[in-house]
């Protein structure tokens, strides 16, 4: 790291220096309220390689204690792994570090980077719930307290600075961009030159402290338990797959709204098993804030019946590729068969199953339309799918 604060300091004058490439950033709200997207945009197009990034994101004191943090590299042919940098400023932010450890497979010296937004990062906030409040992207002349509070993209092309390509006049874009300001506090340089730009209307998430799901008669049962519940909730809805994958909104429940932050709520869905005689039925609980924003539950599951693997198909009629979920009792060691409508075997899959959920693509490109077969042998039973080739 002390590298790239000596390459912050020793290029800052070059600023001016063959100006033709520079990378700035922005921050990004999602369509969860708890979340922000850390976004890269060069002014101008450029080949190399980008073999540094480190992005800094803030959020106020004011929330409380510091919240947890979960991150997603969004772009991991590009950037092989992320390192979290934990860092406070003292100025009245928690402040983390996110460094690019490693460039991904994709991003060698001759890629090419066009001048267009690229999603980088996604960082969720996770604690008690408080007011909504401002997150932001910022960097820090000096680095910050310990050097990591900065924003900074290194690259191959060395003609250009020695190939750092932050823009150290005009770092951040977007509405709420701020860039060369002061900031006050002590940071290891008092009033050193800062700069930022922001993302408002940021929410810690309901908690879901519980959810089950029972099977009475022909009926399922819902119920689930919310802390960190606000006026800013609107609805819970419920949702229902037959394959695990693909889900419908069920109903909803309105929020209770009653001022309390713990609350609990109960959905029946009635004779659910009218959608599917056997096999397995899947549930969750999406969580609607009034703003559009959400949060899920985990999936939960009642069985239909007593079989070990319960097995759907999607999509069927299958054009070019179909995915076969299979939900087990136990872990099973099983061949899957495709034949075509003379019997004929086209295709024959050995697969080893765990307990719980499992996945497998299936590739019918090649073969002509028409009906076909699987199948599924555990061993101890066979199940068999009708499946149709479409053009």
């Amino acid at each position: 790291m002390t590298k790239f604060i000596f390459l912050l300091f020793t290029f800052i004058g070059l600023s001016g220096v063959c100006s033709a490439q520079r990378v700035q950033g922005t921050l990004k709200s999602t369509a969860n309220p708890n979340e922000v997207t850390v976004s890269i945009k060069p002014n101008s197009a450029f080949v190399a390689q980008i073999s540094n990034l480190i992005v800094s994101v803030q959020i106020p004191t004011s929330v409380g204690p510091r919240p947890v943090i979960a991150f997603n590299n969004l772009q991991p042919s590009l950037f092989a792994s992320w390192d979290q940098l934990d860092q406070d400023q003292g100025d009245g932010y928690y402040t983390w570090g996110f460094n690019c450890a490693s460039p991904g497979g994709s991003n060698s010296t001759s890629t090419n980077w066009s001048a267009t937004e690229l999603d980088v990062l996604t960082i969720s906030f996770i604690g008690a719930s408080v007011p909504p409040f401002t997150a932001r992207v910022c960097h820090y002349l000096d680095g910050g307290s310990a050097g990591y509070a900065i924003f900074y993209v290194e690259t191959s092309l060395a003609v250009v600075n020695n190939g750092v390509l932050s823009d150290w006049g005009n770092l951040f874009y977007g509405t709420g961009a701020s860039n060369g300001s002061t900031a006050a506090g002590s940071i290891g340089v008092p009033n050193a030159n800062y700069s930022f730009t922001t993302v408002s209307n940021v929410t810690l998430p309901v908690k879901f402290v519980g959810f089950n799901v029972a099977k009475k008669d022909k009926d399922a049962l819902l119920t689930w338990q919310i802390e960190n519940e606000t006026a800013q909730a609107d609805a819970y809805e419920i949702e229902r797959s037959t394959n695990g994958v693909d889900f419908v909104k069920v109903d909803a429940v309105a929020a209770k709204n009653n001022g309390n932050s713990t609350n609990t709520y109960n959905f029946t869905d009635a004779n659910f098993t009218r959608f599917r005689s056997s096999g397995v039925v899947y549930y969750r609980i999406k969580q609607m804030d009034k703003d559009g924003r959400f949060t899920l539950t985990n999936i939960k599951n009642l069985r239909l019946d007593t079989k070990n693997i319960a097995i759907s198909v999607y999509p069927n009629p299958i054009k070019n590729f179909a995915t076969v979920s299979f939900d087990l009792l136990s872990d099973a060691a099983v061949k899957m068969t495709i034949n075509d409508a003379s019997g004929k075997q086209v295709q024959t899959i050995p697969l080893q199953l765990f307990k719980g959920v499992n996945t497998k693509k299936i590739d019918m490109s090649t073969l002509t339309a028409g009906a076909y077969m699987l199948s599924v042998n555990t061993g101890e039973e066979i199940q068999n799918i009708a499946l149709v080739k479409v053009n």
